[in-house]
């Protein structure tokens, strides 16, 4: 330690010759890693990042994203419960307005979801890297020795099937939306990286259904589910003749495990569709499986209601044969059992399951008009500000 600081004492005279006022340090911290990255913004932000393997390269990155992106905490599992506390408080205070005669369950359901936004925005690791915003996360995982990369892909990108048609992983990719678009570019961008170092994999999930901690409407089971049960009316927006494969977020979750545990060599570079091949329905086969579990329901079309060009019916035998781990538990019956039980629970309005929260293209709209995001969809003048 002595010529560290012997150095920072040399430093300091020629700082001080240098610009006619007197400088000191108050604190000295000893920074040791395999890698250590510096960043420097400007005159006032500096930061040193450590890492345990990795190379120079990456810890620059990365220190340059904390300078960025300020995160308090390495991690979730990293954060106090008095800063959880904290923000919990300040949430309460500055949306007294809003949940003033609430319910007590949505009011914590209201505070569990501020504070998993929260963990995720004060995290590091939970943080999206600003550096690498699209597929370069890819590129980045796989420079810092990742060994296998697990793409959430989906069955959208097969856009429409005719007929009785069946297609598996190697059918035409033909998606009908920017996002099934987006997923295919992704796959098409990050298999040519396989290597034997390197091991991507391709998840198509069906249609996701069932209950979880961030919940969405804006999926059929999920939403009929909720118009039943609030309204007595399982409320079509398409003819109901589009066919759509679905699948619970548990399974999907289990084909991600099989995944990761599979040998590489036997997963590198393929995609899995998820869901099973029985649990292919037409939308009006999944609005009369809700109408026979939400008791006193009618189903009903909007007066908009009309063909869908997102229709595929698809098969799972791929990652039946290939991943003897993926074992699915759930059926769109169960599915919308357990839907209904907890829509009741919770006591979810039309309002509200209808409302932005819940609905990702009616967020994102929201989020432009209120200019906390560009057309480009990077963080806008509002969202600049804030920070």
């Amino acid at each position: 330690m002595a010529p560290l600081v012997a150095s920072r004492e040399s430093a300091r005279e020629a700082l001080v010759a240098k610009c006619g006022e007197n400088v000191n340090i108050r604190r000295l911290t000893r920074v040791e890693g395999d890698v250590i990255g510096a960043y420097l913004h400007g005159h006032r932000i500096g930061v040193l990042v450590t890492l345990k393997g990795g190379n120079p390269e990456l810890a620059k990155d990365i220190a340059m994203h904390v300078a960025a992106s300020n995160p308090q905490f390495l991690s979730a599992a990293e954060v106090s419960e008095e800063a959880i506390a904290k923000e919990k408080e300040i949430f309460l205070a500055l949306n007294a307005d809003k949940i003033a005669g609430k319910p007590e369950n949505i009011v914590e359901n209201m505070v569990k979801g501020r504070i998993a936004k929260f963990l995720a925005e004060a995290s590091l690791v939970e943080q999206p890297f600003v550096k690498y915003p699209e597929v370069k996360v890819a590129e980045l995982a796989k420079k810092a020795g990742v060994p296998k990369f697990i793409f959430a892909s989906s069955c959208s990108n097969y856009g429409k099937t005719e007929g009785d048609e069946m297609i598996d992983e190697t059918g035409k990719l033909a998606p009908v939306s920017a996002y099934g678009e987006s997923k295919v570019l992704v796959e098409r961008d990050v298999k040519p990286m396989a290597d034997e170092n390197f091991c991507p994999v391709f998840i198509r999930p069906a249609t996701a259904y069932g209950v979880s901690p961030r919940q969405r409407f804006d999926i059929v089971l999920n939403n009929l589910v909720a118009w039943g049960m609030t309204k007595g009316v399982i409320l079509l927006k398409s003819d109901g003749t589009p066919i759509r494969p679905i699948v619970h977020i548990e399974d999907i979750s289990r084909a991600f495990i099989a995944a990761l545990e599979a040998p590489a060599d036997l997963v590198r570079g393929e995609a899995f569709n998820v869901g099973q091949t029985a649990h292919n329905y037409t939308v009006r086969q999944i609005a009369e499986i809700v109408r026979d579990i939400v008791p006193n329901t009618t189903i009903e079309l909007t007066s908009e209601a009309g063909p869908d060009p997102r229709s595929y019916r698809v098969s799972f035998e791929k990652i039946k044969k290939t991943l003897p781990g993926f074992q699915p538990q759930w059926d769109a019956v169960k599915g919308a059992e357990q839907l209904y039980a907890a829509y009741k629970k919770s006591g979810i309005t039309v309002e509200e399951f209808e409302g932005t929260r819940y609905n990702r293209i009616k967020h994102i709209k929201k989020l432009l008009a209120d200019q906390m995001l560009t057309n480009e969809l990077r963080p806008g003048a509002e969202a600049v500000a804030a920070q």
